[in-house]
């Protein structure tokens, strides 16, 4: 490797890492009042890394969330992509899925407000968790068509895009608003999702 190689890498590595601090430090600091209170100079003290530097590597405060979203949003589709539901029956498939979106709001719930705040001054924040929400129903109908078919419901996709847009809608709720039947610090989320979809994508279709 020539010397000229080993400059140019030295930068690329402490850019990644500085990006990385800042990300994680935005992450904490929004858990508290929300990324709208967060400013800069909260950012820039608790990352350590410059003013300049931020807008260097983000150009500007929203380049900081939208990260953050893109992250959190690709970090959920391999998870989603990953998830080994072989041979298991149709129960315990729908069991897992929803466990699955049941972490990523008990493991992001301040993201998830901090979202909700700003959706108003910048709808497209929502636009990859969208991507998200199709990812997750083509999974749904691919592990449970068969399965729903079995148990009477005779149009599995309306019957699975009911069942999300309601699980969806209880965890956002709560997320948002800290109130509902399920509550993403209860230790019983996962078994009250399971019941509230379980029943939902069980009903008979209009």
């Amino acid at each position: 490797m020539t010397e000229q190689a080993v400059e140019i890498r030295k930068p690329q590595k402490r850019g990644v890492k500085t990006v990385r601090r800042v990300l994680d430090a935005a992450h904490i600091l929004m858990a508290d009042g929300g990324f709208d209170a967060v400013q800069l100079s909260h950012i820039s003290k608790e990352s350590g890394v410059s003013i300049g530097s931020l807008y260097h590597h983000f150009g500007s405060k929203e380049g900081i969330i939208t990260r953050l979203v893109d992250e959190f949003n690709a970090r959920a589709m391999t998870d989603l992509a990953n998830l080994d539901l072989t041979g298991l029956p149709f129960e315990e498939r729908l069991r897992r899925l929803l466990d699955l979106t049941c972490a990523q709001f008990r493991d992001n719930p301040e993201l998830y407000r901090s979202m909700a705040e700003r959706v108003k001054s910048t709808p497209n924040i929502w636009v990859p968790l969208r991507a998200l929400r199709s990812a997750f129903e083509a999974r749904m109908s691919d592990e449970l068509s068969d399965g729903l078919r079995q148990h009477g419901v005779s149009d599995p996709k309306a019957a699975i895009h009911r069942m999300t847009q309601t699980v969806l809608g209880v965890l956002t709720h709560s997320v948002v608003f800290g109130s509902g039947p399920a509550r993403p610090d209860d230790p019983l989320l996962e078994d009250q999702i399971y019941a509230i979809g379980y029943a939902v994508v069980l009903l008979p279709t209009p």
